[in-house]
């Protein structure tokens, strides 16, 4: 049981205002629940009451959680859509995109509001039994993760559920980028020495691969059977996985680093597609404009990490410029990286970095990829733990089992599906699907909630960030969602079901090449 301080009245002179909702500093009250508090392997934690994450840090964490591994999916879009249904749907996704998550920081600002109000006079009617709904023994901190939001609005079972699918949607996500950075780094080790090699645990025997002969293969999958302890799966977990134990701001160091490398890998991918452009390969509009729906709406799903960023960073931040800024300059590198990639490359493929990593591509362009996937990918494993555990935590489970399952679990399974590519699939299906839901459907039913004319939903507005004037256009705001969200999943469906026919089409044929 965590002892918890009161923290002293808010006062005006405590709020600060900020991209039209209200911030709030609390100096004498812990803002860290389940994180200041934890130590992992014996270190000291952060100071109560701090925020540390900072302007530049924050628009670093923003811009990964948007432009990462998606940004390679979009050659092969705009070979397909056509230049000009690209930049229009980038274009409009990125704003419906950014205007989903700055209502739903305006509704993270009053429930953090009413959360502290109700910590600094416990015994209040208004809240009470919502805290107790949600497995709150006692209000620890005015920060609210993504899950207790709709805990407060709804109570403990829509709380448990919500909770439930955004561990979910994260763990396997969190899953599919561990392996992909494993079987990158693998890739990467054989491109620079020639070989890659692997513990196979079973048998007690080193397996050897010499790289991919062609592109998309899967690293050792010609092995002899046995779960496989591979020199790039080894290489990650020992440098990515402590990092999942730490808190949000202690990775900030990671996600600047990040951040740099995104933009100067990005810039060296650009200059690669530029010495060898073929503009006729990317026309205005092309035979499959719908293509890009789908590819579009769901790299722009982000909003799991808002609230436990809005929790940690310094009121200065302003939120709102920050999310606009960060999906304005994701959009404008989807948009180069897309018609410059699509231009370079004859047939792209769903993910450039197999050809940026293939013996096809210049050394220094494979380390470049290999490093992509490290940096930028794997670097955002850390990120989804932190936040998995964040939301245990909110929910009652202990510490330990906290750790356990959002540090560890990822990799656990990760290692056991290494080579399964097609569990690797469902993996990806079912964080495509949840995505959709945790990312932009939920977070503006629960706006819409907020800005209900009803009794049970006036504790938002209490710091008058939020109110009936917003309904309507919550309400508008959730129909456009709906339907993008609904267009990009029945199109991944119908592109996936289509692909499966050319693959069976091709091996009927004899046209597909073993892995090497």
């Amino acid at each position: 049981m965590h002892h918890f301080t009161p923290p002293r009245p808010i006062t005006a002179a405590m709020q600060q205002e900020t991209y039209g909702a209200a911030e709030i500093e609390l100096d004498d009250a812990p803002r860290d629940y389940g994180r200041a508090n934890s130590k992992p392997f014996g270190r000291t934690s952060l100071p109560h009451g701090v925020a540390l994450i900072g302007g530049f840090g924050s628009y670093a964490l923003v811009v990964n959680n948007i432009s990462g591994p998606g940004m390679l999916d979009f050659p092969q879009a705009f070979q397909a859509a056509g230049w000009l249904p690209c930049v229009l749907c980038i274009l409009g996704v990125a704003a419906v995109s950014a205007a989903v998550a700055c209502a739903l920081s305006d509704a993270h600002a009053s429930l953090r509001k009413e959360k502290a109000s109700h910590a600094t006079n416990p015994t209040s009617r208004t809240r009470a039994g919502r805290w107790r709904a949600r497995s709150w023994k006692e209000v620890q901190s005015d920060s609210v993760e993504f899950s207790e939001m709709f805990g407060a609005a709804y109570g403990g079972t829509i709380f448990r559920g919500t909770q439930f699918l955004y561990f979910l949607n994260l763990f396997s996500q969190n899953v599919a980028a561990i392996v992909t950075t494993a079987q990158a780094t693998d890739s990467m080790v054989a491109a620079l020495f020639g070989y890659s090699y692997a513990l196979n645990v079973p048998h007690m025997t080193i397996e050897s691969w010499e790289g991919c002969k062609r592109e998309g293969c899967v690293p050792f999958r010609l092995a002899a059977p046995g779960l496989l302890l591979t020199a790039g799966y080894a290489f990650c977990f020992l440098t990515l996985g402590p990092l999942g134990f730490f808190t949000l701001q202690e990775n900030m160091l990671a996600q600047k680093i990040s951040f740099v490398l995104l933009v100067a890998l990005t810039l060296q991918f650009l200059a690669y597609f530029v010495t060898s452009p073929t503009p006729s390969r990317v026309a205005l509009v092309g035979p499959r404009p719908w293509d890009v729906v789908g590819v579009v709406i769901f790299n722009f799903a982000f909003c799991v990490t808002v609230p436990a960023w809005l929790n940690e960073k310094v009121p200065s931040v302003n939120a709102k410029k920050t999310i606009w800024a960060a999906c304005l300059s994701s959009a404008v590198a989807y948009c180069l990286v897309g018609w410059l990639g699509g231009v370079a490359i004859a047939r792209a493929s769903d993910n450039v970095l197999d050809e940026l990593t293939s013996s096809l591509a210049p050394t220094s362009v494979r380390l470049g990829g290999g490093i992509f996937a490290f940096a930028i990918i794997g670097l955002g494993v850390p990120v989804y733990c932190v936040l998995m555990r964040y939301n245990l935590r909110a929910g009652g489970l202990s510490e330990f089992w906290s750790h356990i399952l959002a540090g560890a679990g990822p990799w656990a399974v990760s290692w056991l599906v290494y080579r399964g590519h097609g569990i690797l699939e469902v993996l990806s299906w079912s964080g495509l699907i949840l995505n959709a839901g945790i990312d932009f459907i939920a977070p503006m039913v629960l706006v819409l909630h907020s800005t209900s004319t009803r009794s049970n939903a006036s504790r938002f507005r209490r710091g008058d960030s939020l109110g009936p004037h917003d309904h309507a256009r919550a309400a508008m705001l959730l129909m456009i969602v709906v339907v993008l969200v609904a267009t990009g999943l029945v199109l991944k469906l119908y592109e996936a079901f289509n692909g499966i026919g050319g693959d069976i089409a091709d091996q009927v044929h004899g046209d597909v090449t073993p892995d090497s």
